[in-house]
């Protein structure tokens, strides 16, 4: 894949803009006092910049399981459908799913994660959500190779890498199934054996993000005046015609969320019109 072909596809999925500012504002209305409390020291431009970076963070995670499927497809392994049913009322969803030969002998499942650094509580809920997939896959395929993988891309986060190893070690095995844990290249080293470019194309992935990332530092993320600019104004008009009431509403956590994000300008006065004209009779 060519980088700027890669770059498209990145920057499309954690562009910033009107719905991007639609859904930061929903989420004002939805919990103002996170913004308007006495208690916080923090200006409101750092709680958009923090919401950006955490925004576009979330959004890279998805990104990257959407690219390794393409890069996957280039590599000839056959990608299959991500959601598989555990019964009538459950469906379970995939990071990916795919053989790595044409007679379809092994299929591989990766639960895929950027890094390994969550908390007790939540590595507990990831391994029972990935041991309920590899038990539909071995319901479903039961005559194939079950390769099943949890993979962190990050290798600088190992927190839990101990916890998984006690997992796989203690897990019931049956014939034909096979659990591993990954970390960064490690994955890609091991679908060599299946096509010897792999480690190729996890070079060429890495190096794109750097090459990403290094453009981006160069780069001011630019907040806008949410009084006055344009793009935000657009943002409003997406907002439904009980989001605009409620911002335009006279509680105490709205008045101070109008003052300290809107500083009560231009663009208020011309939501308020809108409402008028489009939801007022």
């Amino acid at each position: 894949m060519e980088y700027k072909d890669f770059k498209n596809k990145l920057d499309k999925k954690i562009k910033i803009d009107e719905f991007f500012w639609t859904n930061f504002i929903k989420g004002l209305l939805k919990d103002s006092k996170r913004i308007c409390s006495d208690y916080r020291v923090s200006p409101i431009e750092v709680k958009i910049l923090q919401n950006i970076t955490q925004s576009n963070e979330i959004k890279f995670g998805d990104f990257l399981e959407d690219i390794i499927t393409e890069y996957f497809n280039e590599l000839n392994f056959e990608n299959i459908s991500k959601h598989i049913i555990e019964n009538e009322n459950v469906s379970l969803k995939c990071d990916q799913l795919f053989f790595v030969n044409s007679d379809k002998n092994d299929l591989i499942l990766i639960e895929q994660k950027v890094r390994d650094d969550h908390d007790s509580s939540k590595i507990r809920g990831q391994w029972d959500n990935f041991s309920r997939k590899v038990e539909v896959l071995k319901k479903e395929y039961p005559s194939k190779k079950i390769v099943a993988i949890i993979w962190f891309i990050d290798p600088l986060f190992r927190s839990n890498k101990k916890f998984y190893i006690e997992k796989i070690k203690n897990y019931t095995f049956s014939e034909n199934v096979y659990l591993k844990l990954f970390y960064e290249k490690e994955l890609f080293a091991f679908l060599n054996d299946y096509n010897e470019k792999s480690l190729e194309i996890f070079d060429e992935i890495k190096n794109n993000i750097i090459k990403y990332k290094n453009e981006l530092d160069s780069k001011n993320i630019i907040v806008p005046d949410f009084g006055k600019d344009e793009e935000i104004f657009s943002a409003l008009k997406n907002l439904d015609k009980k989001e605009i009431k409620k911002l335009l509403g006279n509680s105490e956590n709205i008045l101070k969320l109008r003052k300290t994000v809107f500083n009560d300008g231009e663009n208020i006065e011309k939501i308020r019109e809108f409402y008028k004209i489009n939801f007022e009779e």
